[in-house]
């Protein structure tokens, strides 16, 4: 995948691995963990790309305006598609805040 190319001010989608005794409402793939104690699953972060770093990799903002240094050829980050733009917009950063 070294032919993405990602921009300032473009939204990016970053699926991450939670453990926790109960699933996010958001989860995907739960499944229990060896013991049954827990699970874990994937949740989509929703980001906005701040600027590329020198040596490739991305500095994005989340929602709540943190900040993430992500390399660009993580698999698990991606382009937002047509409908994430479209119906969660509002999980993006808040343009507000990252002014």
């Amino acid at each position: 995948m070294a032919g993405r190319r990602f921009h300032p001010g473009e939204l990016v989608v970053y699926r991450r691995t939670e453990f926790g005794s109960q699933p996010a409402p958001n989860a995907r793939h739960v499944s229990p963990t060896p013991n049954g104690e827990s699970y874990s699953y994937c949740v989509d972060k929703y980001w906005r790309v701040l600027g590329i770093e020198a040596d490739g990799s991305l500095l994005v903002r989340t929602r709540s305006g943190g900040e993430h240094r992500v390399r660009s050829d993580d698999p698990n980050l991606r382009k937002a598609n047509f409908f994430e733009r479209l119906l969660v917009a509002s999980s993006f950063t808040d343009e507000r805040r990252s002014a």
